[in-house]
């Protein structure tokens, strides 16, 4: 029997409580056969080059079989990612992460001049493609997608430069990961009972929505007081990916790195902006809110660990795992 702020180790956590990852691949036998076939398909992949837009046939062919290739390499890729996500510092888990994301760069190399050769093609060629090749049609979102990115797409030598970077892009981002998931340890504080309890990420907002102020100052103080002592590590981890992103949005002629990432879902920047001047313009309703929330706790003052906790009184709103799933099932 264990106490509920008793920090388990995943093997002792029952499989039913488990995400169930081997429904994709049973073991790292199946997911290295998997693997393997994918830098297979990769390969040959290659031997469209330059043919892409050939005929109808063809573009329907590329894109079908680059649409299996990327299937089953994210799949491989999200094996290996929450394989890692179970342990950070598991070390087999590091080295099947960085492989799987190794796979994932090198079919993005490999298929790299897909769409430098799509653009090579005019409005009325591809509308007689659509016409000779119905089954095109499924691809023609993807397709109009490619032609409205036309400015910033580069030639497909620069493309497969771009791909086979994809690993030093994601550096600043894998360091922030291993030191946030892995290396980093909060302190122990004491809970409602007065029981030594260590602060994870798993229980940090279940301790904020104590009803104990002094366990939710606590917590707080354990959390982000150790957080700044690495805030120079985490600020260097930030700046890489900043620059990462700027140098992305400038080689591909966009005016900002906003304007790259928002374009990827063809967002528009006044979207973007008016969704921020919507939030200032009705901040008076969140000042309301924090008065209701600081009057119905009785604190003079209201901080950061104050916002979890529930404000109606002798309400339990903790619901046993099991029973949120029959209630999520009915539902």
């Amino acid at each position: 029997m264990t106490s509920k702020n008793e920090i388990l180790e995943r093997k002792d956590i029952p499989n039913e409580k488990k995400w169930d990852i081997e429904s994709m691949f049973a073991d790292f036998s199946e997911w290295e056969k998997s693997y393997n076939n994918a830098k297979e398909m990769a390969k040959n992949f290659e031997s469209y080059k330059e043919k892409v837009v050939s005929s109808s046939e063809n573009l329907y062919n590329v894109l079908n079989d680059m649409g299996d290739l990327y299937r089953i390499t994210e799949q491989l890729y999200s094996y290996a990612h929450m394989k890692l996500d179970e342990d950070t510092r598991e070390g087999n888990s590091q080295a099947l992460s960085d492989k799987g994301l190794g796979l994932y760069v090198e079919v993005g190399e490999k298929t790299s001049y897909v769409v430098p050769e799509i653009l090579t093609l005019d409005l009325a060629t591809l509308e007689k493609y659509y016409e000779e090749k119905p089954e095109l049609e499924l691809y023609k979102k993807h397709i109009d997608d490619i032609m409205r990115q036309k400015e910033h797409v580069l030639s497909a030598r620069e493309e497969s430069i771009l791909a086979q970077m994809g690993e030093v892009a994601n550096s600043p981002q894998k360091i922030f990961s291993m030191l946030n998931n892995a290396d980093i340890k909060f302190p122990t504080i004491k809970d409602e009972e007065g029981k030594d309890v260590e602060v994870t990420h798993g229980n940090f907002i279940p301790l904020m929505e104590s009803k104990d102020r002094d366990v939710r100052k606590r917590a707080f103080e354990a959390l982000y007081t150790t957080y700044k002592g690495f805030k120079n590590t985490f600020a260097a981890s930030l700046n890489g990916d900043l620059k990462k992103n700027i140098f992305n949005a400038t080689v591909r002629n966009y005016k900002s790195s906003r304007e790259a990432s928002l374009d990827q879902n063809n967002v528009s920047l006044s979207v973007y902006d008016n969704l921020i001047k919507s939030i200032h313009n009705n901040l008076d309703s969140m000042y309301k809110y924090m008065a209701i929330r600081k009057r119905a706790l009785g604190v003079e003052e209201l901080h950061m660990y104050d916002l979890y906790t529930p404000i109606v009184k002798d309400v339990d709103l903790k619901i046993p795992y099991e029973e949120g799933v029959e209630l999520v099932k009915k539902a």
